[in-house]
């Protein structure tokens, strides 16, 4: 799998302009390259959105991550981690780089790029854009915004698809419960929990379509990880989940 992606993307590269060598992609492999990520959340919840960063070129590159907030309301808060660094929500020029191998791609397993959204209580829609680019030449860069909109009903809008709900209690002790719904009917479903720096550390096999499962943290570190719900291969939700014991 991994080496058919890679060929993909070496396939798709050769259409990149040679002073462009970051190629972004959402979890489902959609390029998002200089694009929009739209994400529905509910008021007062928090979502984490990968992005995978490609160095399309032969030579190994470093990058760093610019944050731009361009709509956001009081009670909003983001953060962002890149390259095995989780920063604060004051934090928009990452202190860290991360250096890619030639046509490398750096996904959330390997401590990629991920984005953390927490709404308040407004019904609103919120523009973040994350601007990706080569210290050494600031004009090879890439970015993607990330749209989150918040709606009043959205969890009923969201009856219908592949869900996962936020940890309770969090932060977490010995063990926390999380809901699920599933919409499909093939395909391997479960939650994998993953640590800071995307290693994942567990998973934990959905049985029906919708209920409600619990995830064992007593013998995890304090510290702060995520939980993604994966249907038929593919990320389609991930949220943040704290441990203090």
């Amino acid at each position: 799998m991994k080496k058919l992606f890679t060929l993909i993307i070496l396939l798709s590269s050769v259409l990149i302009g040679k002073s462009q060598s970051i190629v972004l992609y959402d979890v489902n492999y959609n390029d998002v390259t200089n694009g929009v990520i739209n994400i529905v959340i509910a008021p007062s919840s928090n979502t984490t959105t990968p992005v995978l960063v490609h160095n399309s070129t032969n030579q190994p590159r470093t990058y760093k991550v610019r944050r731009s907030i361009i709509t956001m309301a009081a009670d909003d808060s983001t953060q962002y981690c890149w390259g095995g660094y989780c920063y604060t929500f004051g934090t928009n020029l990452s202190p860290h780089t991360a250096t890619l191998a030639a046509m490398d791609t750096l996904d959330f397993a390997g401590g990629g790029f991920h984005a953390i959204f927490v709404s308040g209580l407004s019904s609103m829609c919120r523009l973040v854009n994350y601007h990706f680019y080569d210290p050494n030449n600031v004009n090879d860069s890439s970015s993607v915004t990330i749209r989150y909109c918040s709606t009043l009903g959205v969890n009923e809008l969201a009856s219908n698809a592949n869900t996962v709900s936020d940890a309770f209690p969090n932060p977490a002790t010995s063990v926390v419960s999380v809901k699920y719904n599933v919409n499909t009917d093939t395909g391997k479903s479960y939650i994998a929990l993953y640590n800071v720096l995307g290693n994942e550390l567990k998973q934990i096999a959905l049985t029906t379509k919708q209920g409600e499962t619990k995830i064992n943290t007593d013998e995890l570190d304090n510290g702060i990880y995520f939980y993604s719900l994966i249907t038929d291969h593919k990320i389609v939700a991930t949220k943040k989940l704290v441990v203090s014991h």
